[in-house]
C-alpha cells in the first residue's frame, strides 16, 4: 500500500451534486444450467456510504451483493464530442464465485 499526503484545498466532489450508489444482488440460478440473475438499485440522495451498504445487506438477506458508488464524468464519443457518462467503484461486497468451470470442445 502506498500513501499520500494530499493538500485539503484538493477538489473532492462536488457539494451541490449528491452522491449515488448503485447496488447490485445476486440471485443464484434456479437449476445448474441457468446462470445466476442480477438484480440492480439506483439509490440516490443517500447521506453517507454506511446507509446504502447497510440497505443492500438487509436487502440482500444473505445473498452475494455489491454496493458502488457512482458518479458522472465527461468523456469523449467516437466524434470528438464530450458526454456524460456514469462511472462506478466498488465500494463493498462482491460478485458470486462460481466454483464449476465447463470445457466445451468443439469437433469439425
Amino acid at each position: 500500500m502506498e500513501i499520500l499526503e494530499v493538500s485539503p484545498e484538493d477538489a473532492v466532489g462536488a457539494p451541490d451534486v449528491p452522491a449515488g450508489y448503485r447496488v447490485r444482488i445476486w440471485v443464484p440460478p434456479v437449476h445448474r444450467e441457468y446462470s445466476w440473475h442480477v438484480e440492480e438499485f439506483d439509490l440516490i440522495g443517500v447521506t453517507e456510504a454506511t446507509e446504502a451498504i447497510e440497505w443492500a445487506g438487509v436487502r440482500a438477506e444473505g445473498r452475494w451483493h455489491e454496493v458502488f458508488v457512482m458518479w458522472v464524468d465527461s468523456a469523449l464519443d467516437g466524434t470528438g464530442r464530450a458526454v456524460q457518462r456514469s462511472r462506478f467503484i466498488r465500494l463493498s461486497g462482491k460478485s458470486p464465485e462460481i466454483a464449476a468451470s465447463e470445457t466445451i470442445i468443439l469437433s469439425y
